[in-house]
């Protein structure tokens, strides 16, 4: 019985410290924010992507935030570097040792299609792989305005250019 008394607060205060007290990534939402309005320590890991051919003013941003990585398409970009509003936010998964965001990517049949936006997630073997196949990729829907699972197999990532 004494036993069951001291494991008791034990609990309740594991509980209130362990349960309560961790605030998750996936739960923020940062939709109707300025870009400006981030913390500038989420600046490291930056990058950001034009979309102008296809939606003048818009840009997909990938940021890391809070361990985790997003993709944020923005509204109201004017400038290189300016200010946006976060109009969709999207958490890519967990990636494996060596595989970074790749955004040079098309479909193979089609290398020369600008009006399709695809991001991969791939290994290019720290820098000595060009052309490389992601192990997840998806594509921006336009209409909707965030990203669509697709089927990797078919789509082939050109790795240069871009330093995560």
């Amino acid at each position: 019985m004494k036993n069951n008394l001291f494991r008791l607060p034990c609990f309740i205060l594991f509980i209130c410290f362990c349960g309560f007290n961790s605030v998750n990534a996936e739960n923020i939402s940062y939709v109707g924010s300025s870009t400006c309005d981030l913390n500038y320590s989420f600046k490291a890991k930056m990058f950001r992507l034009p979309i102008e051919n296809i939606k003048p003013e818009h840009a997909i941003e990938y940021r890391k935030i809070h361990k985790q990585k997003y993709l944020l398409i923005i509204n109201g970009v004017k400038e290189i570097g300016g200010c946006g509003t976060i109009i969709s936010q999207f958490q890519l998964p967990k990636m494996r040792t060596g595989e970074s965001v790749e955004f040079k990517c098309t479909i193979k049949e089609r290398h020369q299609d600008t009006n399709n936006v695809i991001i991969g997630i791939a290994d290019n073997k720290a820098g000595k792989v060009r052309f490389v196949n992601p192990r997840l990729a998806w594509s921006l829907d336009l209409e909707k305005m965030n990203f669509v699972k697709i089927n990797a197999f078919h789509i082939i990532c050109d790795t240069t250019g871009y330093a995560e």
